[in-house]
């Protein structure tokens, strides 16, 4: 055998390959074996190739982090204008909500005011026209005398219509008298308003007895609230009876 002959032997398939190597001397005295393991290159090619596909997952776990980090800053980011334009949104309904109410306060305040002022102004009115003008009617159905008695008169000849303009009163009718009773001094004919304080002496108004054409007078003093009948002869006291009837015309100042 040379000495480059190698000797090969089948162990079975789960045995890795062994080359043993036999050289022997030229002059055949000294022979030397020399064992040759193979190693498998799959182990090396293996632990490489974890090795890379270990720094290229790091690469790809690393991009990764980083596009979910922008995704998360950005979802964040949208959270956050979100919820800034809803508290904005928010604060301009309160705004708007506060401003109504204030309109509403003020509004029904004005109108409040408004119907206040008015009412009065109508009250004031009133008052100004009712002085200006006022109308009436006085009652004669019992009727006194200056002294002392009294007189009635019938339901349909009783009543005085009266119209006051400013401060002049003008009063018209006639009065039928029904029944006389102890008469002592004038027949008193009632008045709606009394009779000016400056006014004395000045106040009269003609008046006549129907039955005998008899012209008399009604005289009012000076803030007196009735007027008195009055002869034209003198100013003496008429003396009246039942079934006579007296025109009245009359105007003085309050």
């Amino acid at each position: 055998m040379s000495s480059e002959d190698q000797l090969e032997f089948n162990l079975g398939e789960e045995e890795s390959e062994t080359d043993v190597a036999i050289e022997q001397s030229e002059d055949g005295s000294k022979t030397t074996a020399e064992v040759v393991k193979n190693e498998p290159e799959t182990e090396i090619e293996q632990e490489d190739s974890a090795t890379s596909h270990r720094e290229e997952l790091e690469t790809v776990s690393d991009a990764v982090q980083k596009r979910i980090a922008k995704l998360t800053a950005r979802m964040r980011e949208a959270e956050r204008r979100e919820q800034a334009a809803i508290d904005y949104a928010k604060g301009l309904q309160n705004q708007t909500q506060t401003l109504q109410q204030k309109l509403v306060s003020t509004d029904y305040s004005r109108l409040n005011e408004t119907k206040t002022r008015l009412e009065t102004q109508q009250q004031t009115l009133k008052a100004i026209i009712k002085r200006a003008r006022e109308e009436g009617d006085i009652d004669t159905e019992n009727l006194t005398f200056t002294g002392s008695g009294s007189a009635t008169t019938t339901a349909n000849y009783r009543t005085l219509r009266y119209t006051k303009v400013g401060q002049v009163v003008s009063i018209t009718g006639n009065i039928f008298l029904a029944s006389v009773s102890s008469q002592n001094g004038a027949l008193k004919i009632p008045l709606p308003f009394a009779n000016a304080a400056g006014e004395k002496h000045r106040t009269a108004a003609g008046t006549a007895n129907s039955a005998s054409n008899t012209p008399n007078f009604i005289k009012v003093d000076a803030g007196a609230s009735f007027g008195t009948l009055i002869s034209s002869s003198g100013f003496a006291t008429v003396t009246v009876a039942a079934g006579q009837t007296y025109l009245v015309q009359l105007t003085y100042n309050t």
